[in-house]
């Protein structure tokens, strides 16, 4: 694994989003409005898990709200640092339930119990976290 040049992309966060980074805890939530740095913050922490903490990137799930999002943290990591996240799943969330079912074989046909309006429902209700 190469060096990162971590110290580039931690100068360009605020004191909170370097909080998120560096937290220890194995899994966070991050809730915030949109264009709070809610992705840059992601960056920064899957950056710091691989690098000083060591972390398998196969390990790592970074789970967004849209794809945009997920396209943005890897568009970050690259832009910032030279580390490889070649291994992490950076994903929304909705992507993530697709890859599941499809490598577990479960078809929307299976769960017919979820109705769209669920789902819809679902995703609004996680608007608000």
């Amino acid at each position: 694994m190469k060096a990162v040049n971590k110290r580039r992309l931690f100068d360009i966060l605020s004191d909170e989003q370097k909080a998120i980074a560096t937290n220890e805890s194995p899994c966070i939530v991050v809730a915030a409005g949109p264009g709070t740095g809610k992705s840059l913050a992601a960056a920064a922490r899957l950056v710091h898990m691989i690098e000083t903490r060591r972390i398998n990137p196969e390990e790592i799930l970074v789970l967004t709200q849209g794809e945009k999002s997920a396209m943005d943290i890897q568009h970050l990591v690259d832009k910032h640092t030279r580390i490889s996240s070649q291994g992490a799943t950076i994903a929304s969330v909705s992507s993530f339930a697709s890859i599941m079912m499809e490598d577990y074989g479960v078809s929307r046909s299976a769960i017919p119990w979820v109705k769209d309006e669920h789902l819809v429902a679902l995703v609004e209700e996680s608007k608000h976290l």
